[in-house]
């Protein structure tokens, strides 16, 4: 009985999890590959997953560490500021630990979304 109630707890999640990727523009690729290729596909795909990592980072779906966030702008060469990204995936616990701050945060927030092509909203980095 808790096993098939924890399942459909699971299942509602990935549920919600998935509805949220694809309302921000990401989608899963499945592909079939001759094995001698797969190094070079690996290599060649590598910095598009890596991007919808970082959008499901701030979008809260798929938590990184603040240095795993740096790390991958810094191996792609990605046209962000690593502190600014970091400062969108931290919003929330700003905002809890500083609610008197909120205002000049997501003002912050919001002008650091505006220079970026992120398909992520100052409400997705707060809800």
């Amino acid at each position: 009985m808790v096993d098939d109630a924890r399942k459909a707890e699971m299942r509602q999640y990935q549920r919600a999890r998935s509805a949220v990727r694809r309302e921000h523009g990401l989608v899963t690729r499945t592909f079939w590959i001759w094995e001698k290729d797969s190094d070079d596909f690996r290599a060649a795909v590598t910095p598009f997953v890596d991007r919808a990592r970082l959008i499901e980072a701030l979008l809260g779906t798929a938590p990184l560490p603040s240095l795993a966030l740096v790390e991958i702008i810094q191996q792609h060469g990605f046209p962000y500021d690593p502190a600014d990204i970091v400062y969108l995936a931290e919003l929330r616990t700003q905002l809890a630990l500083r609610p008197e701050e909120s205002v000049s945060a997501k003002e912050r927030a919001s002008a650091i979304l505006a220079q970026y092509d992120l398909p992520i909203t100052l409400e997705d980095l707060i809800s």
